[in-house]
C-alpha cells in the first residue's frame, strides 16, 4: 500500500501514487505516542494559500524513531517556497514539527522529528511593544512580563517540569520597557546575579530595577533614574570591577535625549555614572551588554545607528561607532565579542565584533533572514547561540509567527530555519532567547489573537535543527 497522500493545492487526502511529491516521515523518540491512534495534522503554507488535513494514524518503532508517515504531492502550481509544517496536538506534550522546502520533491524522503509543544507560563498585556524578557537563572530560566497587575517575575529551575509561581515585582500596571538580564557564565549551575529593569508608571517615569535573590523572589525596587523612556540593564562578567550596569534614556523634554549610563554592585548598590556622548540626538536604545573588556551599548540616532564603549574609571572615552540600523546585541559565550543583528538592505545578519574595540570579525557575514517591516510585531531576539525573529505566515492571514536559527560560538548561523512556535492559532511575537548552551535555548513569547489587549505568554525549547 502507498503512504497516505496530501495534493498541495487541490486538498485532497488520497491513497495514490502522483508524479511529483515528498515522502514525510514524522518522527518522535518519545513513547507517549505510542499504542493508540493519535490525530496527526498537517498544514502547507505557500504563495498565499494553505491546504490542509488530519489524518489518525499509529506511531511504530523503526530505526530508533516511532514514526508514521505519508506523501506531499506537488503539483504544477506548488509554490517556489512551502513551509510544511506536522502536529499531533491532542497529545498531551502537543507535539510539532516543521520543515522549509523547495520543489521539485522528485521522491525525497523528508524526516521531520517532533518536539514538545509550548507551556504556558502567565497572561500578560499587549499595549508596549517589548513586553517579555528572559533569562538564565541558576540552570533554570527567569522571566519577566508586564500584566495589568505590574511587573510580573517568574523562575523555573526544571524547565520541563515548571513548578514556579508568579510574583509581582511591582504594583505598577502602567510600567513597561521591562528588560531581565543575567550574569554571563558557562557553568550549569549559574548564573549568580539576575536583574529586571523598567520604566515606572509613576509620574516621573522613574526606571528602576530588581534584583532576585537565590529563590527567584524580586527583591524591592531600586530607583536608577527618572525621567526616563527606556532602560537596559546588563550583567557583567565575574571579577569586573562592578556587578551591574543600566542605561537610561532621559526625556529632557525640549531638548535632545541624553543616556546616563550607571554601575552597581551586586546588592544594587550605585558606584558611579555618567552622561555618554552619541554624536547626535538618541532616539533609542537598541541593546546593551558587559564583555570582560568595556560596556558596549547599540543606540539609534537621528543620523543612524551607532555602538557606543565606556569603561568606567577610564581617563578618556572613544567616540561612538556608526554600523548599520542595529536590532539586538548579545555576548558571545566566550566573553570577548559582541554579537549584533544588523540590516543589511533586504536581509538581516549577525554581526561579530571584538569586544575590545568593536572591530566587525569577519565584515561581511552570511544573511540569515530576509528584512520585514512588521510594525508591533517587528522585535527580534539574539542570544550567544541562537536568533529568533518574527515571520507572516505566507498563507495570507497576516498571522506572524517566530522563527530561529542557531549561531555556532563564533557567531554564525547554521542549521536550517525552524518555527520557534508550535501552535497555528493568533499571533506570537516579542521573543526572548535563553542560552542554556550552545546546543540548548528557551524561547518565551506572547501569544495574542487579533484585536486582543492582553494575551499569554508561553515557553518553549526552541526545536533542534532537522539534519541536512
Amino acid at each position: 500500500m502507498y503512504a497516505r497522500s496530501l495534493v498541495m493545492g487541490l486538498g485532497v487526502l488520497a491513497f495514490a501514487c502522483q508524479p511529483d511529491y515528498v515522502h514525510v516521515l514524522v518522527e518522535t523518540s518519545s513513547s507517549e505516542l505510542v499504542g493508540v491512534p493519535w490525530t496527526v495534522s498537517v498544514r502547507v503554507y505557500g504563495a498565499g494559500q494553505h491546504t490542509e488535513r488530519d489524518f489518525a494514524s499509529e506511531f511504530s518503532l523503526k530505526d530508533r524513531f516511532y514514526r508514521t508517515d505519508f506523501n506531499l504531492v506537488l503539483g504544477d502550481t506548488a509554490p517556489d517556497r512551502i513551509d510544511l509544517r506536522v502536529a499531533v496536538w491532542d497529545a498531551p506534550s502537543r507535539w510539532s514539527g516543521d520543515r522549509l522546502l523547495q520543489p521539485p520533491g522528485g521522491g525525497q524522503v523528508l524526516p521531520i522529528l517532533l518536539s514538545t509543544g509550548e507551556i504556558q507560563i502567565g497572561s500578560a498585556r499587549q499595549d508596549d511593544g517589548d513586553l517579555v524578557s528572559a533569562s538564565r537563572f541558576h540552570g533554570g530560566v527567569a522571566m519577566g512580563w508586564l500584566t495589568t497587575a505590574g511587573v510580573a517575575i517568574r523562575t523555573e529551575r526544571v524547565i520541563d517540569e515548571p513548578l514556579g509561581s508568579e510574583m509581582l515585582a511591582a504594583d505598577d500596571p502602567a510600567a513597561s520597557k521591562l528588560r531581565l538580564a543575567s550574569q554571563p557564565t558557562t557553568e550549569s549551575t549559574g548564573p549568580e546575579i539576575v536583574v529586571a529593569a523598567w520604566v515606572g508608571g509613576d509620574d516621573q517615569k522613574t526606571a528602576r530595577m530588581t534584583i532576585l535573590d537565590n529563590n527567584g523572589a524580586p527583591g524591592a525596587p531600586i530607583d536608577i533614574r527618572p525621567s526616563a523612556k527606556d532602560v537596559w540593564v546588563a550583567v557583567a562578567p565575574a571579577n569586573m570591577p562592578f556587578a551591574i550596569a543600566a542605561l537610561v534614556q532621559v526625556d529632557r523634554v525640549d531638548e535632545p535625549d541624553e543616556l546616563w549610563l550607571s554601575w552597581h554592585d551586586a546588592d544594587g548598590t550605585r558606584r558611579g555614572e555618567a552622561k555618554l556622548p552619541t554624536g547626535a540626538n538618541v532616539t533609542s536604545i537598541n541593546g546593551l551588554v558587559v564583555s570582560t573588556a568595556t560596556v558596549v551599548a547599540a543606540v539609534q540616532t537621528i543620523v543612524g545607528s551607532s555602538l557606543l564603549r565606556f569603561t568606567p574609571g577610564a581617563a578618556s572615552q572613544p567616540e561612538p561607532i556608526p554600523v548599520d540600523r542595529v536590532r539586538a546585541v548579545a555576548l558571545a559565550a566566550d566573553q570577548e565579542r559582541v554579537l549584533t543583528v544588523q540590516v543589511r538592505g533586504d536581509t538581516m545578519v549577525v554581526q561579530p565584533h571584538k569586544a575590545g574595540t568593536l572591530e566587525p570579525d569577519p565584515a561581511d557575514p552570511e544573511p540569515f533572514a530576509a528584512t520585514a517591516s512588521l510594525g508591533f510585531f517587528d522585535h527580534l531576539a539574539l542570544g550567544p547561540c541562537a536568533v529568533v525573529w518574527p515571520e507572516e505566515r505566507d498563507d495570507g492571514t497576516g498571522a506572524i509567527d517566530l522563527r530561529a536559527r542557531d549561531l555556532d560560538p563564533d557567531g554564525r548561523p547554521t542549521g536550517a530555519s525552524r518555527l520557534v512556535n508550535s501552535e497555528i492559532e493568533d499571533n506570537h511575537f516579542t521573543p526572548s532567547v535563553t542560552c542554556m548552551s550552545q546546543e540548548l535555548a528557551y524561547a518565551t513569547f506572547l501569544v495574542v489573537a487579533a484585536g486582543e489587549g492582553t494575551g499569554f505568554l508561553r515557553l518553549r525549547a526552541i526545536p533542534s535543527a532537522p539534519a541536512e
